[in-house]
């Protein structure tokens, strides 16, 4: 019993080998992921997020958007650049007090008009009279180039 016990200490005592590090299966797994990343990786990439609380209408075009100065229309708020200019309700109100605030915040960008394009989000069930009076303060405002965002339908 005791030379049971001696040899299972020397065993366990004994030095093993160095392990080794199997390099060709890791390399595989590196190539394979490259691979995915390279497939998945998107070189046009989503240009424009729609804002939050927006429901863009759909479309089926294919046309590239632009970097620009961005209007978003909501059912309630009118934003420039992401600064709120003023409430939707008040371009039915008062249209020329509106059209005023609208121009103004446009011109008061850093960006000069026809530099880039002015990229406006509009809600799905905004009115169009809403619309029409906010290409009417970008034209005033000297923007001509004017593109709306839609989401495209994959067809």
């Amino acid at each position: 019993m005791n030379t049971q016990r001696g040899s299972l200490i020397k065993n366990k005592t004994a030095k093993a080998a160095p392990a080794r590090l199997q390099l060709t299966s890791l390399v595989d797994m590196m190539v394979i992921l490259v691979v995915f990343l390279l497939k998945s990786f998107s070189v046009e990439g989503q240009l424009v997020t729609p804002a939050a609380g927006l429901e863009l209408p759909n479309s089926s075009s294919r046309t590239l958007l632009e970097a620009g100065l961005m209007i978003e229309v909501g059912p309630r708020l009118v934003r420039v650049d992401g600064r709120e200019i003023l409430a939707t309700s008040d371009l039915s109100a008062d249209e020329e007090a509106a059209a005023a605030k609208l121009s103004a915040a446009l011109a008061g960008t850093q960006i000069r008009p026809g530099s880039t394009p002015v990229l406006v989000q509009a809600d799905r069930g905004l009115d169009y009279n809403h619309l029409s009076r906010i290409l009417r303060a970008c034209a005033v405002a000297g923007w001509t180039d004017v593109t709306l965002v839609v989401l495209e339908v994959q067809s």
